[in-house]
């Protein structure tokens, strides 16, 4: 859809120096199907299409002329012009938006299949690393309960080896201080005797006392092993934690994206409808669109239909809805009874006694008018034949009385 607007104000798309013509003069819409709406923008001194002034919107012809204030307004030339600009700007756009969808799909796309690596292939490592750690935990446990039992085993061998180290060193003495006294070579060579299997029972006590210390060594080892071990659990659980709340994060991310690009493609999809339907309606289809809306129009907007479009730009997906609803109600209102009145247009207008002049001028006043002033036409139809009926039956019963002798 494409809008030029006329004017003197230099924000108009086509200036006109003319001081007959208003500051916001007219504005001509070409439709997505390629008709012209010219719409008087309630100027001062009037628009003219053929000579004729109109008001409100007129459907316009390709050999339409339009005039306002004294000048001539050559409007075909300013859409060929645009005709061009526009389609190559429509390429131009397709094309970008085509590139943009398909750079986002792949972007999409290459993030989900990122996400289920990194999320499978975390898991997978995770997953891995826990097996190990628990497999190594349980070698760390079974290695630390088997110290343990060798540790008590050594420390009852130390306490019985100590015990039999001390016996023999008492026997030692008790053979020593007989020796003393006997002063016997044999009672000596017992006493050197016990001696040496007292020092022999002593050293074989020493070193299981020294076996006892390094299973407790082992032992202390082990339980620092098991505290690092936990360390690095409490690490794996935080790592792990921190690995979800990313995962969590980014489909999160994805989600928003998909409900954000589905939130505007509704809302283009309803600003087409929108404006495909309020192309078709009135000046006073659209007032009767915004008292059903309860919207009132600020007296700074000149008419309805801009008015009913702001309020529609500014809404929300809720609020378009409405308000395409009333607009799509309200044109299927507005084509089911014009295309009644056409009927009844149709079914008169070729009565024997409208005269082709009056034809002609009826039709051209129908395909400009609104439903309200093509049901006033066809009640001046009527009217007319009505009057020519009577007439013609009044001037038989002249002519049938003239007859009679």
């Amino acid at each position: 859809m494409k809008i030029i607007t006329f004017g003197r104000h230099t924000s108009n798309e086509v200036v006109v120096n003319d001081s007959k013509v208003s500051r916001n003069h007219l504005q001509i819409i070409q439709d997505d199907n390629g008709n012209f709406v010219l719409v008087d923008l309630n100027s001062t001194n009037g628009t003219y299409v053929n000579g004729k002034k109109v008001t409100g919107e007129v459907v316009l012809n390709p050999n339409d002329t339009v005039r306002i204030g004294d000048t001539a307004v050559v409007w075909q030339e300013y859409f060929l012009q645009q005709q061009s600009t526009y389609q190559s700007q429509e390429a131009e756009s397709a094309l970008i938006h085509k590139k943009t969808k398909r750079r986002r799909k792949t972007w999409i796309i290459a993030a989900v299949v990122v996400l289920l690596l990194a999320g499978g292939g975390a898991t997978f490592y995770f997953v891995n690393k826990a097996k190990n750690e628990r497999i190594e935990t349980e070698a760390k446990q079974k290695a630390e309960s088997e110290a343990n039992a060798l540790a008590e085993q050594k420390r009852k061998e130390v306490e019985e080896a100590q015990s039999n180290a001390d016996k023999l060193r008492v026997e030692a003495e008790a053979a020593t201080r007989k020796a003393l006294i006997s002063k016997s070579k044999e009672d000596q060579a017992v006493a050197e005797k016990a001696q040496e299997a007292a020092k022999k029972a002593q050293t074989e006590a020493d070193k299981k006392a020294k076996e006892l210390d390094d299973a407790k060594a082992k032992i202390k080892n082990l339980e620092k092993e098991k505290e690092s071990l936990e360390g690095e659990k409490k690490s794996l659980s935080d790592e792990n934690k921190t690995l979800e709340e990313s995962v969590t994060k980014t489909q999160e991310e994805l989600s928003k994206e998909q409900k954000e690009k589905a939130e505007a493609q509704k809302a283009t999809d309803l600003t087409f409808k929108f404006s495909e339907n309020l192309l078709e309606l009135s000046e006073k289809d659209c007032k009767k669109v915004c008292e059903k809306l309860k919207f009132i129009k600020p007296k700074e907007v000149k008419d309805y239909k801009t008015f009913i479009l702001q309020q529609f730009n500014k809404a929300n997906n809720m609020e378009k809805e409405k308000i395409l609803n009333k607009v799509t109600d309200e044109s299927a209102t507005s084509k089911k009874d014009a295309n009644e009145l056409t009927n009844s247009f149709n079914s008169i207008i070729n009565n024997k006694f409208i005269s082709p002049d009056k034809k002609t001028d009826f039709q051209e006043r129908f395909n400009t008018a609104d439903n309200e002033d093509k049901q006033k036409i066809i009640k001046e139809i009527e009217m007319i034949i009505k009057e020519q009926q009577a007439q013609s039956v009044q001037t038989a019963d002249t002519a049938q009385k003239h007859q009679q002798p």
